[in-house]
């Protein structure tokens, strides 16, 4: 099985490390670095870890295509794989496992300095630093993931986000009602999820390990070769996509 990775930032080298490890034939191009632009056919399927408003240009409805996780609802297709690395988090699928009971209320705190998502990067070219392009909006979409999974579509939000801060009430169709709240001015970082019930509260620190995108790979092959289902479809995308819509 061969895999074609279209951009060799931080994600696509990880997106290419874990493939490798998974004994799939990986090539990459780098729209930056590389002049010369590749024969894009040819793959089993492709990984595109542009950043968000170029995943258009390298997606394409005739074969498999792996998008990281998106602020611009791309083109459906039949053969598209929506980036879903919450559902592979160990401490987030301890969190929601079935035998936990589902809170009927929640705060996310989801916080990390903007220079600190890579240190050295370029504030005029770097993605993270746009404003249509930023953590504000990137991780609202990103934390829907696993918590309409959880708990349900979100049903009615209320909300407001700017460059610094995107703060959510949610209410979801479990009945569950969330406080969410990205900031990009916390040092040190914090990922900090509080669920309540009626007689209880429980509080967690969220953190991703290299083996949470390992998964999402093994995952992705699985599901190219048809041996088993994508678990974010792109109408749950497209309905996440919605709730930040809605904000701004």
């Amino acid at each position: 099985m061969n895999a074609l990775v279209i951009g060799r930032g931080s994600m696509g080298r990880r997106r290419i490390r874990d493939l490798t490890a998974l004994g799939v034939e990986v090539e990459s191009w780098d729209p930056i670095q590389d002049h010369m632009i590749p024969l894009l056919a040819g793959y089993d399927f492709r990984v595109i870890s542009t950043p968000p408003m170029t995943h258009f240009k390298y997606a394409d409805t005739r074969i498999a295509c792996f998008t990281e996780a998106d602020t611009v609802f791309v083109e459906s297709g039949p053969q598209r794989f929506p980036s879903a690395t919450p559902l592979f988090c160990a401490d987030i699928v301890r969190i929601t496992a079935s035998d936990n009971p589902r809170p009927i209320a929640y705060a996310l705190h989801v916080g990390q300095h903007i220079d600190d998502w890579h240190p050295g990067a370029d504030p005029a070219t770097y993605y993270a630093y746009r404003d249509e392009t930023g953590p504000t909006r990137e991780m609202v979409p990103f934390e829907l993931i696993w918590l309409t999974r959880w708990l349900g579509p979100v049903v009615d939000v209320c909300g407001q986000r700017d460059q610094y801060f995107a703060q959510l009430i949610v209410k979801h169709a479990s009945g569950a009602r969330g406080s969410i709240l990205i900031d990009t001015l916390s040092r040190p970082a914090i990922r900090r999820f509080t669920a309540k019930g009626s007689d209880w509260r429980r509080s967690y620190d969220i953190s991703y390990t290299e083996e949470a995108y390992l998964r999402e790979m093994r995952a992705l092959v699985a599901a190219v070769k048809g041996e088993a289902p994508w678990p974010y479809s792109q109408a749950e995308e497209a309905a996440n996509l919605e709730v930040l819509r809605t904000i701004e």
